[in-house]
């Protein structure tokens, strides 16, 4: 599957640039279940380029506007 069609929709979401990284690479790193990505905050550091505490950050405002579920 393409980075187009798991990253559908995610223009609609209106997402800011650190955010919109962070839901990208999540809805990019899914494996054979759709809407589920095995990714560790580590990770999405090494893969955005990011700090942990922007990752952190993105991951938990995601998880509160209902965009993400974390499992630990």
């Amino acid at each position: 599957m393409s980075c187009k069609e798991r990253g559908h929709g995610l223009d609609r979401l209106r997402l800011p640039p650190r955010k919109t990284l962070v839901a990208f690479a999540l809805a990019n790193y899914q494996k054979d279940e759709p809407g589920k990505a095995w990714l560790s905050q580590k990770s999405l550091c090494v893969v955005n380029g990011l700090s942990h505490s922007s990752i952190d950050q993105a991951v938990r405002d995601l998880t509160k506007c209902g965009n993400v579920t974390v499992t630990k």
